[in-house]
């Protein structure tokens, strides 16, 4: 499947490309387009628009959420780690620092972002089911969720993806 977002890397689109790739579509496409043309992309080459005006989940829907929680809640609803991690990539994204105290160091990490991918179509590489690189030639980003997880403290997220390879439990702090 195709899916399609805004281009110019940032925290809920690259959380957003990694769930997809990990837990909905494994095979996924991403094309990074301006963004007045998701919409249109998204029509005509019948993707699935993300984190963008007029995408199938937007920026921010209607119940405020972003894209990643949007398809965590309603493709994956058990999955109580999922969620957890919804809740900080929100926080995140929004700069909604007091919905979890993780979502501010995933902001300090994903202001890094556009320091490598300025002014350039992405292209995200996925390594392992947990990793993703950002290219720009020459630097290249590693960005381990994983790890990301375990750094924020939620080292129950990080545990459980190594561990069973899907994200399944309760976080602990």
């Amino acid at each position: 499947m195709n899916w399609v977002t805004r281009r110019s890397i940032r925290v809920n689109r690259t959380a957003t490309a990694w769930l997809i790739r990990r837990f909905l579509d494994p095979a996924a496409s991403f094309l990074f387009v301006a963004p007045e043309e998701v919409a249109k992309v998204q029509k005509a080459d019948e993707a699935i628009g993300f984190d963008a005006p007029g995408a199938t989940y937007p920026h921010r829907d209607g119940k405020g959420r972003c894209s990643f929680e949007a398809l965590a809640e309603e493709r994956l609803p058990d999955d109580a780690a999922l969620r957890a991690l919804a809740r900080i990539v929100h926080g995140a994204d929004f700069d909604e620092l007091h919905v979890a105290p993780e979502a501010a160091g995933l902001r300090a990490i994903s202001r890094g972002f556009p320091l490598v991918s300025a002014n350039i179509t992405p292209a995200i590489v996925f390594r392992e089911p947990d990793e993703i690189w950002i290219t720009k030639n020459p630097t290249r980003i590693k960005i381990k969720i994983a790890m990301i997880g375990a750094i924020m403290g939620s080292t129950r997220i990080a545990t459980s993806m190594r561990r069973t390879g899907r994200t399944t439990g309760s976080v602990s702090r």
